[in-house]
């Protein structure tokens, strides 16, 4: 049974972390407290206590003296009724219960104290009837049978969330608020609603006139001091955008510059690596020329070889036929031929035929070394030429970048010079319009704009700047 109930039982704070049973009793007693104030419970108990002294003390001395105090008037009871309506709307009870103990009791307040600690059992929410509110109106100098006191009823009527008081002030400002078609800012049109709503109180035309007066000097004043800030405030604004936008030229110039001095460094030593590809070419061109003509000359010398080697065998076979011993067959003849010839042609010819193919195998050497290094030079100037291609592809797309941003910065310079002096001129001839404040707003942060805009600018060539020269150290 324990456990059955044990299960059921939610904990009244909710509060995940493990550590809640390690807190000493006065750190509980302020965690319990502030979840009390969380949920209202102190408020609600503060209210309720003082509302029960309150009601305790009326029968004593003290309440008797309370209420001897002098009653008070009509109007300073509306404005406690609305008050306390506001209060009540917003559910302030603490405030609302301390406002009460200071008001006479026989009134609507009490009513909205009795409210509050009964609105468990109410099912709607508690309004101001109709003839209160019809009385707190004529309290208040607005007559309840006009316009503008029938259009407090019905709004007060619909807006079940609301209270009095918000509705009142809604209602006149909106009822004598200037007609939506007159420019906003003009005297003249300030001085005829002032004069309308003069009227509509039944004051004395006189007085009515030396009103408007007054407050057309001290409307001319307030917009002559208004637009000396306004315009004080945009030279201000105008200088500081000023030095920023010639920070940023400056740091736009000098990173440009930098990018040129960059471009004429790579330039040069594209220029040199490209004479140096020429002058390579031209060593190669004369290479393969010599190799051409020691190529003639080997194919001469085998010509010759063979054509030694023919006639060697032509005397071989003489050799054969008069029964003379060969000089290849025997390298070292121990007997030597017995005619004259054999021992001084033969020998020679041997001699030379040896040392032609000796000569034949290093000519075929040097020839394959140098189709390999033959070989080697044209993929190397084939991959020089490449990279010299689009190195120089690269310098004429920065070149062309710089100079589309040089014109760009131009007519920027030239376009800002020309609104700034266009909404300066135009800023200070609008005098009381009620438009100068949003030329100048506009005016800088069209100019913060445009700041921003040199910025990226700014930022992408420097981008595509480090990548150009990632680029060329990567070759």
């Amino acid at each position: 049974m324990d456990i059955i109930l044990d299960e059921k039982i939610t904990p009244a704070i909710k509060n995940v972390n493990s550590d809640t049973n390690k807190l000493s009793p006065q750190e509980f007693q302020k965690t319990l407290y502030n979840w009390f104030n969380q949920q209202g419970m102190v408020s609600n108990m503060r209210s309720y206590l003082r509302m029960q002294m309150i009601i305790a003390l009326k029968s004593t001395t003290i309440g008797e003296s309370l209420n001897s105090y002098s009653s008070i008037s009509l109007e300073n009871q509306a404005l406690n009724i609305l008050i306390a309506d506001y209060l009540f709307q917003h559910r302030y009870v603490y405030s609302l219960s301390v406002f009460s103990t200071e008001v006479p009791i026989k009134t609507l307040v009490s009513e909205f104290c009795f409210f509050v600690f009964n609105k468990e059992k109410m099912k709607t929410k508690h309004k101001i009837d109709e003839k209160n509110v019809m009385c707190i109106m004529e309290s208040l100098g607005i007559n309840a049978n006009s316009d503008l006191g029938q259009e407090i009823l019905s709004n007060y009527r619909q807006m079940e969330h609301e209270s009095l008081l918000f509705v009142i002030l809604k209602v006149v400002m909106n009822y004598y608020k200037p007609d939506q078609s007159l420019e906003e800012g003009h005297i003249e049109e300030i001085s005829k609603v002032i004069k309308k709503f003069m009227l509509h109180y039944n004051l004395p035309p006189p007085t009515v006139n030396h009103l408007i007066e007054k407050i057309n000097s001290i409307v001319k004043s307030l917009v002559n001091n208004e637009i000396t800030k306004l315009s004080e405030q945009y030279e201000q604004e105008k200088s500081i955008l000023k030095a920023e936008y010639m920070n940023k030229e400056g740091e736009f110039k000098q990173k440009l510059s930098q990018v040129d001095n960059f471009l004429n460094v790579e330039t040069k030593r594209i220029e040199k690596e490209h004479k140096k590809l020429i002058y390579l070419t031209e060593n190669m061109v004369l290479n393969e020329k010599k190799l051409s003509d020691k190529s003639r000359e080997m194919e001469g010398k085998v010509k010759r070889i063979n054509e030694l080697e023919m006639k060697l065998a032509q005397e071989l076979e003489n050799c054969v036929r008069k029964n003379c011993p060969s000089p290849l067959q025997s390298p070292l003849p121990q007997k030597l031929c017995e005619m004259k010839h054999c021992d001084k042609i033969c020998e020679e010819n041997r001699k030379e035929i040896e040392l032609l193919r000796i000569q034949k195998q290093g000519f075929e050497k040097i020839a394959e070394n140098q189709n390999v290094l033959i070989a080697n030079l044209t993929a190397k100037s084939n991959v020089m030429y490449k990279q010299l291609q689009e190195g120089m592809y690269t310098i004429e797309q920065l070149r062309s970048q710089l100079i589309a941003q040089n014109k760009l910065l131009e007519n920027e310079r030239r376009r800002e010079l020309s609104e700034r002096t266009m909404s300066s001129s135009e800023g200070l001839t609008v005098g009381t319009d009620g438009e100068g404040d949003h030329n100048i707003d506009d005016v800088i942060k069209e100019n913060h704009l445009k700041l921003d805009e040199l910025d990226k600018k700014s930022i992408e060539i420097e981008r595509r700047f480090k990548y150009f020269q990632s680029s060329l150290r990567r070759q």
